[in-house]
């Protein structure tokens, strides 16, 4: 009987450590003074002749903590998108005439929750 007590009082015990040790919260991550914001920034290589050009974008985007970012990239207005980190696009140009495309950049950071676009002009030539 003293032999059930026991096991019972150490299995009780072990439960309610265990469930105390489960239910902490997890603490947050300190945000570091002064930088709050996410910076957007990108280049682009590839963009030297006619279509259909394929273009490498190169991110140099500024988060929190590295790799704590969500990235989504629009290829023109209600283009396709991505959500690489260094994408690679082909634009088409069917027309005789050059069209211009805005390359937009969301920069997330998961650590703060702010986000910040940043947008350029691509100049597609068209096809010869």
């Amino acid at each position: 009987m003293r032999k059930n007590y026991i096991f019972s009082t150490v299995l009780i015990t072990l439960s309610i450590v265990f469930f105390i040790s489960c239910s902490k919260k997890d603490e947050n991550i300190e945000i570091p003074t002064g930088f709050n914001d996410p910076i957007a920034s990108f280049s682009y290589t590839g963009n030297d002749g006619p279509s259909p050009v394929t273009i490498v974008f190169t991110n140099a985007s500024e988060t929190i903590i590295a790799d704590s970012a969500e990235y989504l990239w629009t290829f023109g207005e209600d283009g396709p998108t991505s959500t690489d980190k260094n994408p690679i696009h082909t634009f088409y140009n069917n027309t005789s005439n050059p069209k211009t495309k805005l390359i937009t950049l969301q920069v997330t950071d998961q650590v703060s929750g702010r986000f910040q676009r940043r947008s350029q002009s691509l100049i597609i030539l068209p096809s010869e």
